[in-house]
């Protein structure tokens, strides 16, 4: 098949929702980025005296984290925002909880109802509400969620 277009998306219109009971999400307001990182199959040495080149077996899979970025948005309006500070002031008593991950529509690919998603169950390992203040720049809520599962993937439609 001759190439004619690249069939790339943008992240354009992604959303990233923390479930709140069911399968019930709320939005994570005003997301900027969502930055994935240590998806990998941890690699565990095993060279011995008879190798006779250095060897490793895979060992268990880690799913990473992800560190997210939002623009700040007043609390009593931040539904998805405070879910996320109230997980992380539970500090060691939170459970993990469920997050989704949802790409916009790729028209390309012929989705029209909904983009591709994924779902993991995460920590909330980091939380800073007010990051950086400056005359010349948005406040911004960060977050990291530590991925503690495997992800469900769904193909959009």
């Amino acid at each position: 098949m001759a190439y004619t277009f690249s069939e790339g998306q943008s992240g354009a219109l992604s959303t990233i929702a923390i479930n709140t009971t069911g399968s019930t999400y709320v939005a994570i307001e005003e997301a900027l980025s969502i930055a994935q990182s240590g998806n990998d199959v941890t690699m565990i040495p095993s060279t011995n005296l008879q190798s006779v080149i250095e060897e490793s077996i895979p060992g268990l899979p880690s799913s990473g984290e992800f560190k997210v970025t939002c623009i700040r948005v007043d609390a009593a309006t931040a539904t998805g925002q405070q879910l996320v500070q109230t997980q992380f002031n539970l500090g060691s008593l939170q459970a993990p909880i469920k997050f989704q991950l949802t790409l916009a529509k790729d028209a390309a690919a012929g989705q029209t109802t909904a983009g591709d998603s994924a779902i993991f169950s995460a920590y909330v390992s980091q939380c800073t509400p007010f990051g950086d203040v400056s005359p010349n720049k948005l406040v911004e809520f960060s977050f990291t969620l530590k991925v503690v599962s495997l992800f469900a993937y769904t193909n959009g439609s």
